[in-house]
């Protein structure tokens, strides 16, 4: 891929004075929501999901983007109620803050059980 991580083309562009539209800010959330929603229906939890592991595939305003840094993701089969790929008690600052609470509940209250 050409482009960089949001996070350096965020700081790159403000930097040079660039303004986002509200365009393109919009393209690109929708896109990273849409990549979450995939992950979510395929039972996968980021759980580290900041702008450093959204990827631009070009230096271009209407550039796709691709989701990444899926080191601390974790797959739950809600089949056998397991989770692969680490604990869920695990506690990890950013997967609190992005889930909502009755998510965290329900998932522990599962553990448990």
């Amino acid at each position: 891929m050409k482009g960089a991580d949001l996070a350096f083309e965020i700081v790159k562009r403000a930097t040079a004075g660039f303004v986002y539209s509200e365009a393109v800010a919009s393209h690109y959330l929708r896109q990273i929501l849409e990549a979450i929603h995939y992950c979510h229906e395929n039972n996968i939890i980021h759980r580290d999901l900041k702008p450093h592991c959204v990827v631009l595939a070009s230096k271009e305003n209407s550039a796709p983007v691709k989701l990444g840094g899926f080191g601390l993701a974790i797959h739950l089969n809600l089949d056998t109620n397991q989770v692969n790929g680490g604990m869920i008690i695990l506690l990890v600052l950013s997967f609190i803050v992005l889930i909502p609470l009755s998510f965290v509940y329900i998932l522990y209250h599962e553990y448990l059980l």
